[in-house]
């Protein structure tokens, strides 16, 4: 009886943990977003944002690898930290 009752807190841990790092994750991703908005706004009060630049392509990927990064390393976080 003890056994079940100390894995059910573990598994109510692990669901715990999972979506204290999904949260964690999430506002990291936003706090990046918003930094490449700032450098948006600043690149194109500047004469570095010119018509047909790739400046605009480059931002979006960056924003692009940010999200593939930030679910990755959830995954990976789930996978590995909070099953172990």
């Amino acid at each position: 009886m003890a056994g079940l009752l100390s894995g059910e807190k573990v598994l109510g841990v692990r669901s715990h943990l999972g979506k204290m790092a999904a949260g964690a994750i999430g506002i990291w991703f936003t706090v990046g977003v918003s930094l490449v908005f700032v450098t948006a706004w600043i690149l194109a009060e500047s004469n570095l944002w010119s018509q047909g630049s790739r400046v605009p392509a480059l931002l979006d990927m960056l924003v692009l690898i940010g999200f593939a990064g930030s679910w990755l390393g959830y995954y990976l976080m789930v996978l590995g930290w909070v099953t172990t």
